[in-house]
């Protein structure tokens, strides 16, 4: 059709007549319509709807079509479409009948396999949709059988589905006897078979019936058969051992022997019961692990709550063994299912455990029933050994499985023993990496030796392990030793500062490879020797060491007290890279504290891994001392506050209260009730001089004005202006010999001095001293507020008349060039930056009321300058009052500043001097005066008043409408013309009529209404700009047309011209409006047009009129056409300008003219036969997205500028898409198509609808860029023709099996917003998808991301029951204004087993290791390209845990595992759950750097307390997690014993306090509302806790006994 192949649309109707004319135009007689989709689903374009043939036709085109019909339903099901059969014979045979197809050759029975039927004269299969049992029966008693039952096998494509809609009752004897209707097949990859029998139904059974396992048997009438295992599988396996009475079962995946005609085997399964063991170790004596109980179809972990022996009898009595044991809950890794079984209650002599009373309900993930169960006559030895051979974890072995010693009572005297058992003369308590999924028992609760024992089973050993082993995740361990210790030091530097790391072990010495050494390493090196911290420095830059390399790949967090508690390779193990010591690490420390400027400045103090300011509010001249004696210097000289500016820091020491002998000011003691900081930062000089002895003078330049300086110990430095006053200006000026002086406030900013020293606020004189050193109130040192930018100034004079000010050249003493005296000699005030604020001030002290600035230059340039900047804020009275700074020079001003002064009439809002918005002083403001009955008599003595000669009338707010401050307060002034003020005529003061205020134009002399044309450019495009009376000005765009322009254009020597709408320039009036210009003139001044003065009728439009003028051909080309694309070029005579889709417009072009101007209206062009829009001419684009989609662009003032969303509503989106060639449009929320290249200039849009261009709706636009509410939003649309459809599909991303759910409506692919979304909103997207159900996730999107499409969806509310998505509840497609989480609904689709995160690959009994995630039924890790801070505490608090963080260290366990994914987690670190996480999907990484498993991202996991970051750290301040936060612990009662808890907590056997505050400010609150008061029995921190206000300034810091020694 119209030259292209498309599929019948057979809805709604397509019968037998149809479909013989179709078989006649292919050459046959006759045709028979087939069902619907008889052939399956097939996608493809389709026709309109079909509505039937008369039969006489003789081309199928001929027939009817519904081409009006919206929306084509056959274009979104793939089952409508039309099926013939073409015959040359006549059918008479209109019955059904049916065989069996043979399966196989071996088949020769016929009693089983698919059916063929035969109707209407052809032969076809049966759909499995609607195929019962019942079918089957009627089918197998037609073919002479007993009966049958239903089974199912892949369709063939040869053959068309016949039947599908049937519906037997099971008492037929035919199958053409059953009922049947018209149905449509939609499982059309299968096709309906059965197996028949004659004496007994198929019946189920494994080969072995005694066991549970085996080749599965199907028998038939006494016959047996097997099922080839090709492709069965879990599912298939489950229906197997359920019909054999069992609960469940699984596929055995290597199948049975080989037979018969299998190619992979003969089908084989596992059955079960109701229970299982797993995660654990099974062998010949014990099986051990977590117990799973399978209900309702899935397995459940059996939580621990309530399981006891009774329990465990029965588990294991079921799984046939005679005896049981309860092992601690949880110690074997994180269960991956979702469904828990709690509440377990055996008596212990049922048969099974489902027997018991139970529930379903849930428990924390590591809260689950363990058991070992075990036969007859297995011994219960034990043994202990060493992880390794200088010591770790102690491993107790029993049942031949190595388990661990729980941490209880665990001391160095135990550890001494086991280390005797080993031949090493000593031993103590050695803290083991801590664990998150154990995988191994903890045998032993608690040891009690002497510590002379030569044996550890000498001891009193307890085995009756306690729930608080399993909730520790440290186990028992010892370091053995027979040496002294570990030592640290630094070789090799110029200063002990720096240097070569060197440690040693037993008095050898070795060095430390720098692979890995970081900032924090030389951190915590730093800190060991002494310093506040460091920078590292690496390839031996302090040169090679000797001896061995002791330590490499150093992973310290930068908090620890000693190096040898940071992550590392181990004791002597090194990269064979390290041996020739090339690589040896070395540091460079930073001191405590240092100042800004090498001897003087800010104080800068260490703290956190950073430099920051010290608050200056309790930092007194003992705290000066200190810093300066730290920095080797003798004397201090204190300076507040905030001395030298700016110095971006944040406060990194506040309160702090030195006696004044401490070496460095971490030393000090701190104040730690102070949080805030009220005086700013604190500053000090440091010098060997002692300042008792040094003098004080000041200094002034050679020519007795400018900056004062003021020299102390032999340093020149300034004084803060805030309170230096005209009494210290004299002093000054008379210490250099001037009698005259005034103090100014002298600009340092761009002197370079804002960052030089300060050494006081103003000088204290009473103005009578000889110098400054007699200045009673005189304090060095104290700024109080000192502005930087700012220095005291003066001006002195020989002469009594210091300073004056006077205007020169003007026309009147009201303006002229401002002239400046200053010791007897007039100069220039020099700048050509004066705004009306600095004129203000200058006309205010020449007792004028206000003034404006005009351009430097004005009124001539002449004289020297005196001041060369000037800056008010409008408010002072005088000039000096003000900020100046004076000219370094006294050279001949060519920039000279000009005024204008008014007292009681001034016109403003203009940049034409002689024209402005007339305002005239009254009751203290100045007000506007209203146009009525203003004429050119009122406007003559206004400008004679002002200094002209005449002046002319404006009316109609011709600048544009007020501000909304500004009322017309002046309703009439009414003047007789001789008056020599406009405030002699007579007024009246009410409301103005007109509501439009009255301008005026002064003029020097009388001036002729020429309307003369100009173009602002060289170029003959742009605004025309009209000359009246000599004043400029804008013609009005309403009624402007293209014979107006060509007139205008003829009258500047052009054949044609066709007008333009340009945008009006601020502060310029428009004069000229009515413009009609008949055809026959010749010259634009002969049209008709307002006079001069009345209203135009435009001014308050932003548009004005403007002209394209040429002489022979003015058209608009296209190169390298396409559809609605090309490069648009527009040929103005010979000249050819590329209108390409721009940021700007091509620099021939005037500023004022954008491409849409150009136009006027949408233009057109012909080509080939129908007109075709030219793209990008009107002044609205599309980008980011398709052709009728994406982010709205509008160009307005020569600049292509976003729109902001905020305002952007449907009203404005079908605006955009109009201009653009469609019927309507509708907004899309969120900016979903990625990050644009432009600003937004548009803000606050507001269209009525009745606008033809979005830029003639009413907006906030600025050029240069305007603030959004949303940092990063901007408006978009989708534009249609039509009405809005209601139909949608839905897929995954790439048709994988999870990814982000793309919904396509209006053909626009898009997505659904994650707000609302859920499993079971999942649930149904997956079963449409045809997986057997699914889970949520958030498909994580970064902000800018490329453009996923529109959210055309959210809120989804599925019940979980529903077959599609169109079912369930959501909001109304294309209507969402906001998606909070600002990511994609995302799925997980699967047919059995679901998603689930373990942590492995650590210390065996560790809370750390490598993240492994189970997906698609295999475990897989996940690279750590992106794997942050957030990521990892998501994921230990999916396990339980309160904190985490990243550890990327190497992992003792390897793994092979061959599943790697790269996923970005979009983490906040708030969540729940890393299943609450948004993310991109978990696809299999093809990056090198992650493919060997070296970067397999990993966690370590905290409990509630720690000591500083709590991994590995031995001693620090200890902090508690309460209310979701960590706090420090208060120090009331906090002893040795609380400390001892505290540190078994952490995984070290002993601990014992320190006092108070032992390691400095910590940036980190204080728990007030408990203290401790612990006990030997206490077991934890919880127990020590008691309900008393915290008291007490310090914190205590909890330290343990751990020794870091091997052999």
């Amino acid at each position: 059709m119209n030259g292209t192949w498309k599929t019948l649309c057979a809805w709604p109707k397509f019968g037998d007549g149809d479909a013989t004319v179709a078989c006649r135009e292919l050459g046959y007689s006759r045709g028979l319509m087939l069902p619907l989709a008889a052939f399956g689903t097939f996608s493809a374009e389709y026709t309109a709807p079909f509505k039937g043939c008369s039969g006489q036709e003789t081309s199928f085109s001929a027939c009817n079509f519904d081409e009006n019909y919206t929306p084509n339903v056959c274009g979104t099901q793939n089952t409508y479409y039309g099926s013939i059969w073409c015959t040359n014979e006549t059918v008479t045979d209109l019955g059904l009948s049916v065989k069996i197809l043979p399966v196989d050759e071996s088949n020769t029975t016929r009693s089983f396999g698919p059916i063929r039927i035969s109707a209407r004269g052809q032969v076809g299969q049966i759909c499995t949709s609607y195929w019962s049992e019942e079918d089957a029966n009627v089918t197998c008693f037609e073919l002479g059988y007993r009966g049958g039952v239903t089974t199912v096998y892949p369709a063939t494509d040869s053959e068309p589905f016949l039947l599908t809609g049937i519906q037997c009752t099971g008492s037929e004897r035919r199958l053409a006897d059953c009922y049947t209707e018209v149905q449509i097949c939609y499982d059309s990859g299968l096709r309906a078979g059965v197996v028949c029998f004659d004496r007994s139904e198929p019946v189920v059974h494994l080969e072995f019936k005694e066991n549970d396992y085996g080749r599965v048997i199907i028998e038939v009438d006494g016959r047996n058969g097997t099922i080839c295992n090709d492709q069965f599988n879990s599912l298939d396996a489950e229906v197997v051992c359920r019909q054999m009475g069992y609960v469940t079962g699984a596929e055995m995946h290597d199948g049975w022997d080989m037979d018969h005609n299998c190619t992979s085997g003969e089908a084989a399964v596992f059955c079960y019961d109701s229970v299982r063991i797993a995660l654990g170790q099974t062998n010949d004596e014990v099986s051990m692990g977590l117990v799973e109980v399978y209900q309702d179809r899935f397995w459940t972990t059996l939580c621990s709550t309530e399981f006891d022996k009774n329990d465990a009898d029965v588990v294991c009595r079921q799984l046939g063994y005679p005896k049981s044991k309860v092992l601690l809950p949880g110690i074997f890794g994180r269960p991956y299912h979702a469904l828990y079984t709690t509440s377990i209650r055996c008596h212990g002599n049922e048969t099974s455990l489902l027997d018991c009373p139970h529930v379903i309900g849930s428990c924390r993930s590591y809260d689950y029933a363990t058991i070992i169960c075990i036969k007859d006559m297995v011994s219960d030895d034990m043994s202990l050994s060493l992880d390794n051979n200088v010591g770790g974890r102690v491993i107790a072995t029993q049942y031949g499985i190595r388990g661990t010693v729980c941490r209880t009572g665990w001391d160095n005297r135990d550890a001494r023993v086991v280390c005797r058992m080993y031949n090493y003369q000593g031993g103590q308590v050695y803290g083991t990496q801590e664990v998150t999924n154990r995988y191994r028992p903890v045998w032993v609760f608690d040891v009690q030796c002497s510590g002379q024992e030569q044996d550890a089973f000498q001891c009193n050993v307890n085995f009756n392990v306690t729930p608080e082993c399993g909730t520790d995740k440290l186990d028992a361990g010892v370091i053995c030793y027979n040496g002294s210790g570990m030592s640290i030091r630094l070789v090799g530097g110029s200063n002990s500062n720096e240097g070569r790391v060197e440690v040693s072990r037993d008095g050898q010495w070795g060095t430390i490879c720098d692979n890995s050494w970081t900032t924090y390493d030389a951190h915590v090196v730093c800190r060991q020797v002494g310093f506040a911290g460091g920078d590292a420095r690496r390839g031996s830059r302090y040169g090679r060491g000797s001896g061995p390399v002791y330590m490499d790949n150093l992973k310290c967090r930068g908090t620890e007290e000693t190096i040898f508690e940071c992550s590392n390779l181990g004791w002597n193990v090194a990269a064979t890279t390290c041996s020739p010591h090339t690589k040896d690490a070395g540091v460079y420390c930073y001191p405590w504290e240092r100042l800004s400027m090498v001897y003087f400045g800010a104080v800068e103090f260490w703290m956190d891994n950073r430099y920051g300011a010290v608050c200056a509010d309790t930092f007194n001249d003992n705290a000066a001392a200190v810093v300066c004696r730290a920095l080797g210097y003798q004397y201090a000289v204190r300076l507040c506050c905030s001395a030298v500016g700016d110095i971006g820091l944040d406060y990194s020491l506040i309160g702090v209260n030195c006696r004044g002998n401490e070496t460095s000011l971490h030393q000090c003691p701190k104040l730690r009730q102070q949080t805030e900081c009220n005086s700013g930062y604190a500053a000090v000089f440091c010098t060997r001089n002692n300042p008792q002895f040094s003098s004080i003078s000041s200094r002034i330049p050679s020519n007795g004005r400018g900056l004062v300086q003021m020299n102390y110990i032999y340093k020149d430095g300034y004084v803060c202006a805030e309170n230096f006053t005209d009494a210290d200006a004299r002093v000054v000026c008379r210490e250099s010999n001037y009698p005259y002086a005034l103090a100014i406030r002298h600009n340092t900013s761009d002197f370079g001095h804002t960052y030089e020293i300060r050494w006081t606020n103003g000088l204290g004189c009473d103005g009578q001293e000889t110098r400054v050193s007699e200045c009673p109130a005189l304090r060095i040192g104290e700024l109080g507020q000192c502005n930087q930018k700012l220095s005291a100034g003066v001006l002195c004079s020989i002469s009594s008349q210091t300073f004056d000010v006077r205007l020169q050249n003007g026309t009147s003493g009201r303006e002229g060039r401002v002239e400046l005296l200053v010791n007897g000699i007039w100069g220039s005030l020099c700048t050509s930056e004066l705004t009306d604020n600095e004129a203000r001030v200058i006309c205010k002290q020449l007792n004028k009321r206000d003034g404006v600035a005009l351009s430097a230059g004005h009124f001539g340039n002449t004289g020297s300058a005196m001041f060369d900047s000037l800056t008010c804020n409008g408010e002072e009275s005088d000039i000096l009052d003000c900020v100046v700074s004076v000219a370094s020079s006294g050279g001949t001003c060519t920039k000279s500043a000009a005024v204008r002064c008014y007292e009681t009439v001034r016109l403003v809002e203009s940049d034409i001097i002689e024209f402005g918005r007339l305002e005239m002083w009254h009751e203290s403001s100045w007000t506007p005066v209203c146009d009525a009955m203003f004429n050119d008599t009122e406007a003559s003595v206004v400008c004679r008043y002002l200094g002209y000669a005449t002046g002319k009338s404006v009316c109609c707010s011709a600048l544009g409408a007020l501000t909304i401050d500004k009322q017309i307060k002046i309703s009439r002034l009414s003047c007789t013309g001789t008056e020599s003020n406009p405030q002699f005529c007579s007024k009246e003061i009410n409301a103005c009529s007109s509501r439009n205020y009255a301008s005026v134009y002064c003029m020097t002399s009388v001036k002729t209404d020429n309307a003369t044309l100009t173009f602002p450019g060289t170029m003959p495009y742009g605004a025309l700009t009209v000359n009246r009376h000599g004043l400029e000005g804008h013609i009005c765009l309403d009624g402007f047309d293209d014979t107006d322009a060509t007139i205008a254009c003829e009258s500047l020597n052009y054949g044609y011209g066709r007008k333009l709408k340009v945008m009006k320039r601020r502060r310029y009036p428009i004069i000229m409006g009515q413009v009609v210009c008949p055809q026959a003139i010749s010259e634009f001044k002969f049209c008709q047009y307002n006079t001069f003065g009345t209203d135009p009728m435009c001014t308050s439009s932003d548009d004005v009129a403007g002209a394209i003028c040429y002489n022979n051909e003015l058209k608009f080309l296209i190169d390298e056409y396409r559809p609605l694309e090309g490069s648009v070029k527009l040929q103005v005579d010979t000249r050819t300008l590329t209108l390409m889709p721009p940021t700007s417009l091509i620099s021939l072009l005037s500023s004022y003219v954008g491409i849409w101007a150009m136009l006027g209206v949408r233009l057109s062009m012909e080509r080939t036969g129908r007109r075709i829009p030219l793209p990008y001419t009107a002044d609205v684009r599309i980008v980011n997205g398709g052709q009728s989609y994406g982010a709205v662009e509008l160009y307005k003032e020569d600049a292509w500028g976003t729109v902001c969303p905020e305002t952007f509503d449907s009203v404005a989106a079908g605006i955009v898409c109009i201009s653009l060639g469609y019927t309507s449009g509708i907004p899309i929320c969120c900016s979903t198509f990625g990050s644009v290249q432009v600003r937004p200039t548009v803000r606050r849009l507001s269209c009525g609808g009745t606008e033809s261009s979005l830029s003639d709706c009413n907006m906030n636009f600025d050029v240069s860029g305007v603030q959004c509410d949303n940092d990063w939003g901007y408006a978009s649309v989708a534009c249609l023709n039509g009405n809005m459809p209601s139909d949608f599909s839905v897929s995954i991303r790439d048709q994988s099996y999870f990814g982000d759910v793309i919904l396509t409506y209006m053909n626009i692919p898009g997505r659904i917003c994650q707000d609302g979304w859920d499993d079971k909103d999942a649930q149904v997207v997956c079963r449409q998808l045809n997986y057997v159900t699914g889970k949520a996730y958030g498909y994580y999107v970064e902000e800018g991301a490329t453009s996923g499409g529109p959210y055309w969806m959210t809120e989804v509310s599925c019940s979980g029951s529903e077959r599609l998505l169109s079912e369930c509840g959501y909001s109304r497609l294309g209507s969402v204004t906001e998606c909070k989480s600002r990511h994609y609904a995302g799925v997980l689709c699967f047919d059995n087993q679901g998603l689930y995160y373990r942590i492995s690959g650590g210390d065996p009994n560790g809370r750390s290791g490598r993240v492994e995630l189970f997906l698609n039924s295999v475990w897989g890790t996940v690279c750590d390209t992106y794997w942050d801070g957030p990521d990892a505490r998501a994921l230990c608090k999916y396990f339980g845990y309160k904190e985490g963080d990243p550890y990327t260290g190497s992992y003792r366990v390897s793994t092979t595992l061959s599943s790697i994914y790269e996923t970005n987690y979009g983490c906040t670190g708030n969540e729940a759950s890393i299943s609450e996480c948004p993310h991109s999907g978990w696809f299999q990484t093809t990056s090198p750097r992650c493919l060997d498993h070296k970067n397999d991202a990993g966690v370590f996991c905290y409990e509630n307390d720690y000591g500083g970051v709590g991994r590995e750290k031995t001693e620090g301040p200890v902090l508690i997690y309460m209310e979701n936060t960590w706090y420090l612990v208060c120090d009331n009662n906090f002893d040795d014993t609380a400390a001892a808890v505290v540190c078994r907590q952490l995984g070290f056997a002993d601990g014992y306090s320190k006092c108070c505050d032992a390691h400095g400010s910590i940036s980190v609150p204080v728990w007030r509302n408990n203290t401790f008061n612990c006990r030997d029995s206490s077991q934890s921190v919880d127990d020590c806790l008691i309900d008393q206000e915290c008291k007490v300034r310090g914190v205590r810091i909890g330290d343990v006994f751990y020794h870091t020694t091997t052999t």
